[in-house]
């Protein structure tokens, strides 16, 4: 899907049977249908001309005009006050802020400003319904509304799963406005974000098999890393982001493994077909090892390993070659895994998350780097499993094999996360306070919403 797709200029969206209605842009509303001339004999509407104002953009208000019209699409007056009420009749977000307005006595249109749609999609129709008046029980639906969205923001990228479909979408970190990135009926998981925050890495099986694919966020273009080398998961670049780490299962063996990213669109080498490196094998061992992250300097990676338990974070110097000196950091945990991309920097202190399981239960913990200091965060009866900090951390301005270090993370401390639970049902989206205060439900819909992964802040 390109930007300039999502981005098209809308003028007044009339229902299909419609004729002879004058467009509107942005600024001068839109152009009211031809009234009945005078003498004619009084009618009634039997449809109404639903439109949109400008080109709205989803997630902020934007106006919506309702025109009484008969059957051949001229304007009727409505004899009485009358009551105009909008509800979604077919799209995947839901309608808030202002849903109803009021055609006066005389007049034909009313005008039903702060309107507000939260998924950017293409295809959502808007239902207006008249009641209290002239045309009492009439309905009809707009055209398909496209609305625009806003890349500039503050965003969160997670993988919707609705029936058998599975996309990388992107929301606004509170929730107020969605965007499906990819868009595919095949299976697009594991979203990870590139330390610019410009690109999305992710797993898909649209090639026939489980592969590594990057995304540019805004334009849509698509570059294949992996090419059937084993069933792909869990991608991370690297802080300097020359490099992906991720797993993949080799031999029936399950393995982490680091091969190079492929150039921004801007970079002279992306003129020319990205052909991948070979990659590099960071972990050799018959268990299974899952979900790397980098840490901020680049020279190790956590990761989740049952090679001496049910489940484990581990961490394992990497310095371009297979990894060295593997060590459990949750020996207290039952079970522990899910390390979560980027961290905090807390008075001079890198914190990482994960889930841990303890009495049954799975929540979001935080620990140093080395394990120490573990704390709960969620503590809560039901479940939680992927987090991400706020800012998704990598060195601002890093360069070089290895650049960053914990004093130059952040310039500010990073205390909220972004998680997956399934407290109220269905997998839905919070975010949370370090500390495990100020819980807040990002998503409510009728699909599973999970692995959240919290952009990078833009310089």
């Amino acid at each position: 899907m390109s930007s300039g797709s999502r981005r098209r200029a809308l003028g007044t969206l009339l229902v299909a049977t419609v004729l002879g209605v004058g467009a509107c842009g942005g600024g001068d509303g839109p152009s009211e249908p031809e009234m009945n001339p005078p003498g004619s004999e009084t009618r009634v509407p039997t449809q109404l001309l639903v439109g949109v104002v400008g080109t709205p953009r989803s997630g902020e208000p934007f106006d919506v005009t309702v025109t009484l019209a008969d059957a051949q699409g001229t304007a009727v007056p409505a004899e009485a006050a009358t009551t105009v009420t909008l509800s979604v009749e077919s799209g995947l977000g839901s309608l808030r802020g202002t849903t109803s307005g009021s055609v006066s006595a005389g007049a034909t249109q009313a005008t039903i400003s702060d309107v507000i749609y939260d998924h950017a999609e293409g295809g959502v129709r808007l239902r207006a319904t008249v009641t209290g008046g002239t045309g009492t029980g009439v309905t009809s639906a707009s055209q398909p509304i496209t609305l625009d969205f806003d890349f500039t923001t503050d965003l969160v990228a997670f993988r919707r799963t609705a029936g058998n479909s599975q996309d990388i979408y992107l929301m606004t970190s509170d929730g107020s406005a969605f965007l499906n990135l990819t868009d595919n009926p095949s299976g697009d998981t594991d979203p990870a974000w590139s330390p610019d925050g410009s690109r999305i890495a992710f797993v898909s099986t649209r090639s026939g098999n489980a592969d590594l694919w990057v995304v540019d966020v805004e334009s849509g273009d698509l570059t294949q890393v992996t090419d059937n080398q084993g069933s792909v998961r869990f991608p991370q670049w690297s802080p300097d982001g020359t490099m992906i780490a991720y797993s993949a299962n080799v031999n029936d063996q399950r393995d982490i493994y680091v091969i190079g990213a492929p150039p921004m669109a801007s970079s002279a080498l992306a003129n020319s077909s990205f052909s991948a490196q070979a990659p590099i094998q960071v972990t050799d061992n018959p268990a299974t090892d899952n979900e790397p992250v980098w840490s901020p300097d680049g020279l190790e990676i956590f990761f989740f390993s049952n090679r001496d338990s049910d489940g484990a974070i581990w961490s394992i110097d990497f310095d371009g070659m297979i990894g060295s000196d593997p060590a459990n950091l949750t020996i207290d945990f039952v079970f522990a895994c899910a390390p979560g991309s980027g961290w905090s920097l807390v008075d001079g202190r890198v914190k990482l998350s994960f889930v841990g399981e303890t009495d049954d239960q799975l929540d979001i913990w935080t620990m140093d780097l080395d394990g120490s200091n573990q704390m709960n965060v969620t503590d809560h009866p039901a479940d939680e499993f992927y987090s991400s900090w706020m800012g998704d951390g990598a060195p601002s301005g890093a360069s070089g094999s290895h650049a960053g270090s914990p004093s130059s993370a952040s310039s500010q401390s990073q205390t909220r996360l972004v998680f997956d639970s399934n407290r109220d049902g269905d997998w839905q989206l919070y975010s949370i306070s370090e500390d495990g205060s100020d819980v807040v439900r990002l998503t409510d819909y009728s699909s599973d919403d999970e692995m959240p992964r919290w952009r990078p802040a833009l310089d």
